[in-house]
């Protein structure tokens, strides 16, 4: 009998020792915690667009009225920016709190506490549209911010930009949607043109007031450019030979194939700090590619809080944001801040 309750001991105190190790093994291989930002009261979803290097972030949630409304989320509390009726989304967000999306059908900034309507380009016929039955001609959206409060975007079917209270369009090279701005006022985007009868769709870089048409891999016709940083390093998408879109940085005149996760066919690259690490997703996950090395972002998160689907945005403090579900199967914002 004592023998036995030895025995019993010894695997007790073993089953502690293997708990503990798991348990030091735990905190070792997730690198993240997770914030589940929640929704605005009586709503059921949310959506994380973006996040500035306050970790303040920016997004869209749905609101009591069923409607989508921008929200400003900082300190643990998720303030709604309000409608002009029932639908406002919030894009970008810049390190003083500024936020830039859209209003109804035009382009806001959120400043100070107040949302001011940017409204869209002057006149009708300023830009020759690529597409003469353009549905957006009245409409317009702001889609990024830097910190010195320049505001990028579309409106009237081309790229355009809000600077000292005047928003003006690219007008180069077809240039359609401007996605991306840096604090040394480069900016990205998709620009859109007939070649040989054919329309082409193509990432670009916009600097010093010259366009640059960065292609696509393999000859193909259609790529777009998401973001960039302050070193100038371009991140996006572009179909491959294959017809399926992968995840690119262009960097020094050369855009790489970041490839995509072992099991996925498709990649595109949301964001990219100032470390150049960079955060995008694949069909199913999404991914964070830092020193030549892509990683699947749900391996990296303790389980259990959401299921991650989409990764947005990243700051220079490594926090990403997105949205994924939960167990009720509800979309919900999340923020990851990594351990270390």
């Amino acid at each position: 009998m004592k023998r036995n309750l030895y025995a019993l001991i010894v695997t007790f105190l073993f089953v502690i020792m293997l708990s503990v190790g798991a348990s030091s093994s735990f905190t070792q291989t997730y690198g993240y915690s997770v914030t589940d930002l929640g929704t605005l009261p009586g709503g059921l979803g949310s959506d994380a667009k973006s996040i500035n290097n306050a970790g303040q972030v920016a997004g869209a949630a749905v609101a009591a009225d069923g409607g989508f409304h921008a929200f400003l989320y900082s300190n643990g509390v998720m303030t709604d920016l309000g409608t002009a009726g029932h639908y406002s989304m919030a894009y970008g967000i810049n390190d003083l709190g500024q936020v830039t999306g859209v209003l109804e059908n035009h382009t806001f900034l959120y400043s100070g506490g107040l949302m001011n309507d940017l409204g869209t380009l002057p006149g009708t016929d300023d830009h020759k549209f690529v597409n003469d039955q353009c549905a957006d001609r009245n409409q317009s959206t702001g889609f990024a911010i830097n910190n010195s409060g320049t505001v990028v975007g579309t409106s009237k079917c081309q790229a355009m930009v809000y600077s000292d209270g005047k928003m003006t369009g690219l007008n180069l090279n077809g240039s359609y949607y401007a996605l991306g701005i840096n604090n040394l006022n480069q900016i990205v985007g998709m620009s859109q043109y007939i070649k040989a009868g054919a329309q082409v769709n193509h990432a670009f870089l916009y600097s010093d007031g010259h366009m640059q048409d960065l292609g696509a891999f393999d000859g193909r016709d259609f790529s777009y450019a998401t973001g960039i940083n302050d070193n100038g390093a371009v991140v996006g998408g572009s179909q491959t030979a294959s017809g399926n879109m992968r995840a690119f940085l262009y960097a020094n005149g050369v855009m790489t194939n970041l490839g995509t996760l072992d099991g996925q066919v498709s990649s595109i690259a949301e964001a990219i700090n100032n470390q150049g690490v960079i955060v995008g997703d694949t069909d199913t996950v999404p991914f964070i590619y830092r020193n030549g090395v892509m990683t699947d972002l749900t391996t990296l998160v303790p389980p259990g809080i959401l299921q991650l689907y989409h990764a947005a945005d990243i700051n220079d403090a490594g926090q990403i944001v997105g949205y994924g579900y939960n167990y009720y199967g509800q979309q919900h914002a999340f923020l990851l801040t990594p351990m270390n």
